[in-house]
């Protein structure tokens, strides 16, 4: 970059946005400039902050963004003035609590620290010892932030006002009550109403209250984890649990996780519900069928038997092909079974991996599952990666389907354009020769998948690396493409100019 950019403001803001390691390169007016500093700092100019002035290094702006790095102590960089702006210094605590114990006026300001404590999450330990023995003071505190309770000391958390407070603002505050509030009826349904999860933290005696049990589990199916043994055989409160979170079945006793209705409640909220279902439900053909026609996958839990039982496996993969890794090796070497899951395919699933080698090796079968998915041909047989119809219907629907095709298909000029028409990135596949061809690198540096990380242009020959033309419709469509560029053409003013149109990130990359 020249001097006269090193000047400009504007360019200066977005380099330092690139890289802050740059503020040397900059001029000495623009080290003196807050902004510019601020933005050197948050983007990792640690190392050069011997460039910055010293004076500048005490600005509560360049000051904060210390802070924000943890990497450097900025502590004493701050001067009285600042410790008694009460402004900067809620930002300054949510970084280093430590500037509390110097700022002495602050911490003796009732309004000041209720603050601190809601945003800063300031201990109410920290404060002054009049102020903890306040009762307004502490009960406002503990409404604003659960910290505050959770390092109270045992006379509030042994409080009951002050207690309510805490776990109608976060009922895991229950976990820091006494004993005696955790058995506390009203104290945990508050708790509960907050976070359902709070019952795990309830006494005993109260896991086993229905009316309590059922209000959690409504909220957070997993609390039957800690319910009593009696209420996780209560089909009501079974039924809820599992409305809300269908692997709470787990938790549900042997006898309703052999219930028809239970259990198909449970996976309605999520396949994974179905291996906690008893073996007498994963062999139940209807039951399985009704599983896998919503949950495809969830082949993996029914029987042995069933998982050979063609018509439950057609079900399956219609629902979901890649469940085909499920089926029984017979099934697996299904040419029906196989096809079906194929066409199927709408979701980009590996419809083939798990089919036995004599399918792969079936041309209808593979065309099939290619026009769907372009990346099954990494399952096709060796010969069918040479086959130019099943390679071409493999690289229209996805470009990078190239890098599975043989190499002779790699050097097919066609099949190449194609590919790099449809996704840039299969460029990196072409042939040595085919990536020194300038329409071919053309072609993929304006195709139609080109802003994942402009690093098509990293595949051409170096020849076309630098090449003007190559090069300037590469950075248009992707600024991250200057990075492979020749040494010449990222000095190039035009070029680094064009980069910055779709977007800055390739600046970075300019010299």
């Amino acid at each position: 970059m020249s001097e006269d950019e090193w000047n400009d403001r504007e360019f200066v803001l977005e380099a330092m946005r690139q890289d802050g390691e740059d503020l040397e390169y900059v001029s000495e007016e623009l080290r003196n400039d807050p902004d510019v500093v601020r933005l050197a700092i948050e983007n990792g100019c640690l190392c050069s902050l011997h460039c910055v002035p010293d004076a500048l290094l005490k600005h509560p702006d360049v000051i904060l963004a210390l802070l924000a790095t943890n990497e450097y102590p900025p502590i004493e960089l701050v001067d009285e003035e600042l410790l008694g702006d009460p402004v900067f210094m809620l930002q300054a605590l949510w970084y280093s609590q430590e500037l509390l114990e110097r700022a002495e006026e602050l911490r003796n300001d009732r309004e000041f620290m209720l603050a601190a404590i809601r945003a800063c999450e300031v201990s109410l330990l920290d404060a002054p010892q009049e102020f903890q023995s306040d009762r307004d003071f502490v009960l406002e505190a503990v409404s604003a932030s659960v910290s505050a309770f959770r390092f109270g000391s045992d006379e509030l958390q042994g409080d009951r006002e002050v207690v309510l407070a805490a776990v109608r603002k976060d009922g895991d505050s229950l976990l820091y009550a006494s004993r005696e509030l955790r058995s506390d009826p009203d104290v945990v349904l508050e708790a509960i109403k907050s976070d359902p999860n709070a019952l795990r933290h309830a006494g005993k005696e109260l896991q086993s209250s229905r009316a309590l049990v059922l209000e959690a589990v409504r909220g957070d199916g997993f609390v039957l984890e800690v319910a009593s043994p009696e209420l996780q055989s209560d089909r009501e409160i079974v039924l809820e649990a599992v409305g809300s979170h269908g692997d709470a079945l787990k938790y549900a006793s042997s006898g309703l996780r052999d219930d028809v209705q239970v259990v198909l409640q449970a996976v309605q909220q999520g396949k994974g519900a179905f291996a906690y279902a008893s073996p007498r439900m994963r062999s139940d053909r209807a039951v399985v069928m009704e599983v896998v026609a919503k949950y495809g996958n969830a082949l993996e839990y029914a029987s042995e038997e069933l998982r050979d039982d063609r018509e439950v496996v057609l079900q399956a993969v219609r629902s979901q092909p890649a469940s085909l890794k499920h089926a029984s090796p017979r099934l697996q070497g299904d040419r029906g079974v196989v096809l079906e899951a194929a066409a199927s395919n709408t979701l980009g699933d590996d419809a083939l991996e798990h089919a036995s080698p004599e399918v792969r090796a079936d041309r209808e079968v593979v065309l099939e599952a290619v026009m769907r998915n372009g990346l099954e041909l990494e399952h096709a047989s060796q010969q069918l990666c040479g086959d130019r119809e099943i390679v071409l219907q493999a690289v229209r629907e996805n470009g990078l389907a190239l890098r599975y095709a043989s190499e002779c298909s790699k050097g097919d000029r066609k099949l190449v354009l194609e590919a790099v028409r449809t996704d840039g990135d299969a460029l990196e596949a072409a042939s040595d020769e085919l990536r020194k061809d300038r329409e071919v690198v053309l072609a993929a540096v304006t195709g139609s998948a080109v802003r994942r990380g402009g690093r098509m242009l990293e595949f051409a020959s170096g020849e076309l690396r630098s090449n003007r033309r190559v090069v300037l419709e590469a950075v248009r469509h992707q600024g991250l493409a200057l990075k492979w560029a020749s040494e010449e053409l990222r000095r190039d003013r035009q070029v680094v100019l064009a980069a910055l149109e779709p977007d800055t990130d390739g600046l970075v990359f300019s010299r």
